[in-house]
């Protein structure tokens, strides 16, 4: 195991690009620290510390987020203290190895709002089949989003550099809680109406009725061909991103429902996590997994729209679950990289 963290762990992301298994987390440690190793060895291979706040040393910070890039070669955090005190940090390994890293850059956040997603933004490696590129002027590198708020993030030399999300009407502004990228410069975010906001760089040019209530998550495949959404509606839906070409000559990429399914009464979706190796030939995706608010694991079928319960409640008195046990909560849950069958669930 990897011990070096000298306070709770509240982030972490993996790669497995480029044949290695990198593991960063990051903690709230008084002086909070991201570190870099290597999951197969547990070998730390380089940690950043943030220093204290220069005016107010008493006021603490966490790792709210950690996500590498698609090819491994750039890290980024998110600080996030007071509500005005976000900090956005970026890293680059220029060999992949992360024994050469550097902090390139460093940004406050001037949203002032608390952070409640962040994913990396214009990769061209990301999705090499896109029929749909976007302009220069909308490439961004990183996305954050919450409540009222979402901001993009662009290297410009020594600088990061972060442009406000722009909405048509005043009266679309509402909390964001969760967000995937979809294309090349093209993303969704789910609000608390339930509505899906489509982007194209920092402008919303579409919103989808999706759910009924929050929409909690959005999972992307593996393909980039389709993306699963959750919601407090109790249903999973799954979609198909397909380019759309509207009157104005403009062509955009949408999400067409193909799929819906309730998990059971008073279920609200809490994760999501699709089979990244079973495909159904009209949906897409065979199979996905779905955490419920309920402490309910579930097992969704994308060829009949069946919902097995798997299992239900998460401590080592249930580990029989899917025999009828309960109790403890379910927060996490991924799908392993290369067994199908096999997947990891977190808890309290």
């Amino acid at each position: 195991f990897f011990s070096k963290h000298k306070g709770d762990i509240t982030a972490l992301a993996i790669s497995m690009s480029n044949g290695q298994q990198l593991v960063a987390t990051g903690d709230d440690a008084p002086r909070p620290t991201v570190r870099v190793w290597n999951a197969s060895t547990c070998q730390e291979l380089c940690c950043h510390t943030l220093m204290p706040h220069q005016n107010h040393p008493h006021r603490r910070r966490r790792i709210a987020f950690v996500a590498f890039s698609p090819d491994s070669t750039s890290l980024f955090a998110v600080a996030q203290g007071a509500i005005d005190d976000n900090i956005i940090f970026l890293w680059t390994s220029f060999s992949g190895q992360w024994k050469d890293e550097d902090v390139v850059l460093r940004a406050k956040a001037t949203c002032g709002e608390p952070i409640s997603f962040a994913f990396f933004g214009y990769q061209q490696e990301t999705f090499p089949g896109s029929c749909l590129e976007s302009a220069d002027e909308t490439r961004f590198d990183l996305v954050t989003g919450g409540e009222n708020n979402l901001t993009l993030w662009t290297r410009r030399g020594s600088h990061l550099l972060q442009t406000r999300g722009t909405l048509p009407s005043p009266k679309d502004v509402q909390p964001m809680h969760c967000g995937a990228l979809i294309g090349e410069g093209f993303f969704l975010t789910g609000t608390v109406s339930g509505l899906l906001y489509l982007w194209d760089g920092n402008r919303m040019v579409a919103s989808i009725e999706a759910h009924k209530s929050q929409i909690n998550c959005i999972q992307m495949s593996k393909c980039g061909e389709f993306l699963a959404t959750g919601g407090n509606d109790a249903f999973v839906k799954v979609w198909r991103i397909e380019l759309t070409s509207h009157n104005d000559c403009t062509e955009k990429l949408l999400p067409l429902l193909v799929l819906q399914a309730s998990v059971g009464v008073r279920s609200p979706v809490r994760s999501i996590a699709i089979d990244p190796h079973l495909f159904h030939p009209a949906h897409g995706i065979r199979r996905l997994l779905v955490v419920t608010d309920r402490a309910e694991l579930c097992e969704l079928s994308a060829g009949s729209g069946d919902v097995l319960c798997v299992q239900r409640g998460h401590s080592s008195s249930c580990a029989a679950g899917a025999f009828g046990g309960s109790g403890g909560e379910l927060w996490g849950l991924a799908t392993h990289p290369t067994d199908a069958d096999t997947f990891v669930t977190v808890g309290d």
